[in-house]
């Protein structure tokens, strides 16, 4: 498929080919109008988008695949496309609207459950308040990102101890398992040896 072929030129690095690709399947979805398919390939283009090179364009596709994200309630997938739209608006130089659309992601902060994302969009939103000159308000903005990555931590802390005392927990088990199976071989040849010797006895006793 189009969009298929703009994922395999993407990941070539061949950003123009696979922005062509993408733009050709975009315009056949939006005939067939299925939202999901819409907002999967929008995004894919919106990712090939330089805002560095082209920030004008990345802000009408990133405004574009918001009201998609939006029409689907993915909340997480419109945080995100208001990150990358803040980067863009900073690299037009328009504060008060890279500003906008981050408080705009922060009101959704509710609805989101990755900590990952809510650690970049403070992140993110921390940095864009700071060269904004809003210097106080950045200040709080870091402390709140500092959490959300404190809390990562902390996560990421108990799940590798998680890891590892299953680890632990299964060799425990491998070696128990391991033991009673050459126990087990050991009764067997114990109880042949018995046999044979019986054997040998009533032999001898005829």
């Amino acid at each position: 498929s189009l969009n298929s072929k703009g994922i395999v030129y993407e990941d070539l690095k061949m950003k123009d080919s696979a922005v062509y690709f993408y733009e050709q399947s975009l315009k056949l979805k939006e005939l067939i109008g299925n939202p999901y398919s819409i907002a999967n390939t929008r995004n894919n283009l919106c990712g090939c988008i330089d805002s560095e090179i082209h920030p004008k364009k990345s802000v009408d596709c990133f405004e574009k695949l918001i009201k998609n994200q939006q029409q689907i309630k993915n909340y997480e997938g419109i945080v995100r496309s208001n990150i990358n739209l803040s980067i863009a608006y900073n690299e037009l130089g328009d504060c008060t609207k890279s500003l906008s659309v981050l408080d705009s992601a922060i009101a959704l902060e509710s609805l989101i459950q990755n900590k990952n994302l809510l650690t970049e969009l403070y992140q993110k939103y921390s940095y864009i308040l700071f060269e904004c000159d809003r210097f106080k308000e950045a200040y709080i903005a870091r402390k709140k990102y500092e959490l959300f990555k404190d809390s990562l931590f902390t996560i990421e802390k108990e799940q590798t101890i998680l890891e590892l005392n299953e680890k632990y927990q299964s060799k425990q088990k491998e070696e128990a398992i391991e033991k009673l199976s050459i126990q087990s071989e050991n009764d067997q040849l114990t109880i042949q040896r018995q046999k044979l010797f019986i054997t040998s006895i009533v032999s001898l006793s005829l």
